[in-house]
């Protein structure tokens, strides 16, 4: 009886590591909290001087914003938030959501303000419309969501030529 129950030890452990690592890749949308979201809207504290040192870093230095900081920052709250946003959508779904609207974007607009607007409608639209396709098919939402930003990436690159 022991030695059963000393050789399913293994087996429950190896379900709850591999339980673990689905809800890293795929997430979990119900496990936002308030602290996650308001870690997310960082970034917009440091919106203008961001903008500001990206667009014209001389300009930006010589009106005393601090590059290494602005930069640092940056830097942090991006990873902050790669980090919060992996335990609610997933791995796959944190770089799909961050890279593809993004790339689409800068294929379609020249403009900074237009290319940010527009990554964000993309991105956005790729949700809705990948829970929308996952809710009335058997296939699942990250496949969806991926799937969408491939096509928009891909007719990016067809509208831009």
């Amino acid at each position: 009886m022991l030695a059963r129950l000393h050789c399913r030890q293994p087996a429950a452990g190896l379900r709850d590591v591999a339980h673990r690592l689905i809800v890293l890749l795929d997430g979990n949308v119900l496990g936002v909290s308030t602290p996650t979201l308001a870690l997310l809207a960082g970034i917009g504290a440091i919106m203008r001087p961001l903008l500001f040192a990206s667009l014209q870093p001389e300009l930006a230095e010589a009106k005393g914003v601090s590059l290494r900081l602005v930069s640092m920052l940056f830097l942090t709250i991006a990873a902050l938030a790669v980090a919060a946003c992996t335990h609610i959508v997933g791995v796959l779904l944190v770089f799909t959501l961050m890279v593809g609207p993004a790339a689409a974007a800068q294929n379609l607009s020249t403009r900074l303000s237009t290319a940010l607007l527009l990554a964000a409608l993309v991105a956005l639209a790729q949700a809705w419309l990948g829970v929308t396709l996952a809710f009335y098919t058997d296939w699942p939402t990250s496949f969806w969501i991926t799937a969408l930003a491939a096509l928009v990436y891909g007719g990016s690159l067809v509208v831009r030529r």
